[in-house]
């Protein structure tokens, strides 16, 4: 199963916006890293693709 997420925005409770995709698009069985430094918004990201944020 492909994972397929469109206009996904991650925001604080106050707002403050903590990362956006506008498309994101990887086929079933691609490897897929993220680099970036601390306080990017790696493991945001994860939790909300995950279902693990509301």
């Amino acid at each position: 199963m492909d994972l397929d997420v469109a206009d996904l925005s991650i925001a604080t409770p106050r707002g403050r916006l903590l990362a956006q995709v506008p498309r994101l698009v990887v086929p079933s069985g691609t490897t897929v890293g993220l680099a970036g430094p601390s306080g990017a918004g790696k493991s945001t990201l994860l939790f909300a693709l995950a279902g693990l944020l509301p």
